[in-house]
């Protein structure tokens, strides 16, 4: 069977749900052991992202419950104060 993005954004989702928190690095680096190179790539900053598509399907499948904590980089479900905000938070 050949994994797609929506197999590894639906990894993501139920990684969200377990941990309520999913951290950016934690799952690039799972992402790539378990899925392969062609999920991630090297950042400018030479770190490892999850690709650009993966990310997508995983905006989809989570809006508009999810938040990206930018200072933090993870996801994270909105609290009940933050229901009107934005998907991304400082």
């Amino acid at each position: 069977m050949k994994i797609c993005d929506g197999d590894v954004a639906a990894w993501m989702v139920e990684k969200l749900a377990a941990d309520s928190v999913l951290h950016q690095d934690e799952a690039a680096t799972i992402i790539k052991v378990r899925f392969g190179d062609g999920f991630v790539y090297i950042n400018e900053n030479g770190n490892l992202g999850i690709s650009k598509s993966v990310l997508r399907v995983f905006r989809r499948l989570t809006m508009p419950d999810v938040v990206w904590d930018r200072g933090e980089r993870y996801w994270r479900y909105k609290h009940d104060y933050e229901k009107n905000s934005n998907r991304s938070m400082k």
